[in-house]
């Protein structure tokens, strides 16, 4: 099953069971990001060289048996590996860790990504005792002037909340995104764009 249906499946599954409601505070926001984010960091060696990298992932759909992080291709390093410079490269070694707001480390059971599905990644972990919240997908995309708020880990900076607007869209490679005014640094990579009912309007991408 390719990373689209995974997705797919997964916005179906949360369609009807989590109504809009009411607005939530600033405080109610975090509260809420803190415990559906995740920091994600890595490394990978070719050759003679090590690359590392870090960012965020968050909770966006459950199963009995699984949770589903969405998170950027790019911060689970593989957009690094088969973009190599060195077509001859060979990968010596791979780690790839999550973290919770605990500062547990969550094991990875499967990673599904598509290179060709803009730079989105899905991370599935196998439950365990501690619950986490999954964030609900908005359908429709917010409009000019409206809150938003981010959550992330910019600059090795555990769990950074940032708000701001929807400042405007912008085409990048034939893909549309969404401007924000929030304050969107390295390490928010992956992370939740979320509106003032807590719906994921977008997933949060930095790159230098």
């Amino acid at each position: 099953m390719s990373l689209f249906d995974y997705f797919s499946a997964a916005r179906k599954f949360m369609e009807g069971i989590l109504p809009i409601g009411r607005k939530f505070s600033p405080q109610e926001i975090a509260g809420l990001l803190l415990e559906s984010t995740v920091v994600i960091y890595g490394t990978f060696s070719e050759d003679s060289s090590t690359t590392e990298w870090g960012g965020s992932g968050f909770f966006i759909a459950e199963n009995e048996d699984y949770y589903y992080i969405l998170t950027n291709l790019h911060i689970i390093g593989f957009d690094s590996m088969i973009f190599s410079e060195n077509p001859n490269f060979k990968i010596k070694s791979y780690e790839l860790f999550l973290l919770d707001s605990d500062e547990k480390e969550l094991k990875i059971d499967t990673i599904f990504f598509n290179r060709y599905l803009i730079d989105t990644a899905i991370i599935l972990i196998k439950k365990a005792r501690k619950e986490y919240p999954v964030l609900q997908l908005r359908e429709d995309l917010p409009f000019m002037g409206e809150r938003v708020y981010a959550m992330g880990h910019p600059l090795s900076h555990s769990y950074n909340f940032s708000t701001g607007i929807i400042s405007g869209y912008e085409v990048i490679n034939g893909i549309e995104c969404i401007r924000t005014d929030a304050a969107i640094n390295p390490g928010n990579s992956g992370g939740p764009l979320v509106d003032e009912y807590g719906r994921v309007v977008g997933i949060n991408s930095f790159k230098d």
